[in-house]
């Protein structure tokens, strides 16, 4: 599975490593893990997003490397890089800006990621949709390198895995997951630590925007589809970032019978962010990629050019007919 992947990285030593806009923590524990690979082997790298690094995942990062795009800047570092690898993203728009600067200098492009709608843009593509995170993958590239992950590098796995198995309560938390979680915390993971870093230790800002969206709570479908939306009023009136709402959407699997849950969220360019869960096996995926979004079977997301007000519409018509089905 690895070959092609380890034949790039030795023909290169500059590397850019990357991940999507609004980074996660699989995202931002992938592309931490992967650099720190890349450098075991010597290779110099640089880490650059379209989005700053949420507060939550700083402590992963506590010489700041990771650096929101500002192409003034970065355009003249990415151009000194000889390739760039991206991590958790299943097409280079998703990547942002930094994806078009990566196009427009003509990179080449190596990607690891476990989405089913990946669409195998990159010249080296190492996809496995079974896997729990990409953390994971990363991790099984250490393994086939015969290295051990340092404690930094464990500890941003970690949370790769644990965050996108929602500490291990998801479908996707299969055997491997909680044997991969053993061998980082033999490695110097510390899951208590992490765990209060990323889930007990949430801003005043960031709880008073999740009151506001919980009051815009309303169900469809008899308390089967449940949404709340996020509005640029409410982000003003808090001071939240907009990073501040991951985790909003996976509230609403606290309620009995809910089975499709989406966030709608109002972008700074007035458009609308659409976060898509399903509890059971509902395919919200496939309702994504009708809107030109992806993701996974049960955690999907959309970025529409329209206003809050003509995006609901069509996507809770077509939660209701997914339903349906």
């Amino acid at each position: 599975m690895w070959d092609q992947l380890i034949q790039f990285v030795h023909a290169h030593q500059r590397f850019l490593v990357t991940t999507h806009e609004h980074p996660d923590g699989d995202a931002v524990g992938a592309q931490l893990g992967f650099a720190f690979v890349l450098e075991e082997l010597g290779k110099s790298v640089l880490m650059v997003n379209q989005d700053p690094l949420p507060r939550i995942y700083r402590f992963l990062d506590p010489e700041g490397r990771i650096r929101a795009y500002a192409p003034e800047r970065d355009d003249a570092a990415i151009a000194a890089c000889d390739a760039a690898v991206v991590v958790d993203v299943g097409s280079l728009g998703r990547v942002g800006r930094v994806g078009q600067a990566i196009k427009r200098l003509g990179k080449p492009v190596a990607c690891i990621d476990h989405h089913v709608t990946n669409d195998a843009f990159a010249a080296v593509n190492v996809v496995k949709t079974d896997a729990a995170s990409v953390a994971s993958l990363v991790l099984d590239l250490l393994r086939t390198l015969g290295r051990t992950p340092s404690r930094q590098a464990a500890e941003a796995l970690y949370v790769g895995l644990a965050t996108d198995t929602g500490w291990f309560r998801y479908p996707n938390a299969k055997p491997e997951a909680f044997r991969d979680a053993a061998d980082l915390v033999a490695c110097g993971a510390d899951p208590a630590r992490i765990y209060e870093l990323v889930y007990q230790n949430l801003s005043w800002p960031r709880t008073r925007l999740l009151a506001r969206a919980l009051a815009t709570l309303t169900s469809d479908c008899d308390g089967r589809i449940a949404y709340m939306t996020v509005t640029r009023a409410m982000f003003e009136e808090t001071g939240a970032a907009d990073e501040e709402v991951e985790g909003f959407v996976d509230k609403l699997r606290e309620v009995g019978g809910v089975e499709i849950i989406a966030l709608f969220r109002e972008t700074p360019q007035g458009g609308t962010r659409v976060s898509l869960r399903a509890k059971h096996d509902l395919d919200v995926g496939s309702l994504a990629a009708r809107f030109g979004g992806g993701g996974h079977r049960r955690a999907a997301g959309i970025n529409l050019d329209a206003s809050l007000a003509a995006a609901m519409p069509p996507i809770l018509a077509a939660a209701r007919e997914l339903l349906r089905r």
